[in-house]
Formats: C-alpha cells, structure tokens, sequence
C-alpha cells in the first residue's frame, strides 16, 4: 500500500482512477489488522490502494470529515463512491469493493 499526501491525493481523485484511500496513523492498532486485508482485496480486483497518515495530512482529514480511523473512502470518475470506518471484515470490504467498483466475490 503507497503512502501518499494530500497532493498526490488530490492528483489520483481528479485524474479518475478507481481507488481506495486508508486514512489512518502509525500507532492505530485497528488500522494495522485492516491494512493488509484491504491491500489484498484491492489487488485481488485490481484497485489502487493508497494510504493517507492522519497526522500527516491532517487538513485533508478534516476536508473529508474524517472522524475516526481506519476510515477507508473509495472513489471512481473523480468522485466519492462509498466510505466506511472502522476494522471490517473480508466479506463486508469484498462487497464493498463490489458495489462500488462492480465485480464478483474473491
């Protein structure tokens, strides 16, 4: 998962890419059991993943209401698809993935 910064956020959403952003910190616990599931999946259905460190990038997280981390937002055609906060399980980021980006199971 490339760790990236706002600019470079800004960069991937207007160019139109499907992709998933993981808003998230070094010392989250949560954010460290989702990382890899969700890096998994988004390869799996072949969908950039990014991640965005909080503390970092802090005026972006306040720009996209983010509250609570992990909180994961997926966008596609420059736009917000679906966002979710919180460790989730396979199966609820599979359909997820599904929903917003079309697709089968994994």
């Amino acid at each position: 998962m490339e760790k990236i910064n706002e600019e470079k956020f800004n960069q991937i959403v207007q160019s139109g890419e499907n992709a998933v952003f993981q808003f998230s910190a070094n010392w989250c616990g949560p954010c460290k059991v989702l990382t890899p599931v969700l890096t998994t999946i988004c390869r799996n259905k072949g969908v950039n993943v990014y991640k965005i460190d909080v503390g970092e990038n802090t005026s972006l997280a306040v720009e996209k209401n983010v509250t609570s981390i992990p909180s994961v937002h997926l966008y596609g055609s420059g736009k917000l698809l679906d966002r979710f906060e919180g460790s989730r399980s396979k199966s609820f980021l599979n359909d997820a993935l599904n929903v917003a980006f079309g697709g089968d199971d994994d």
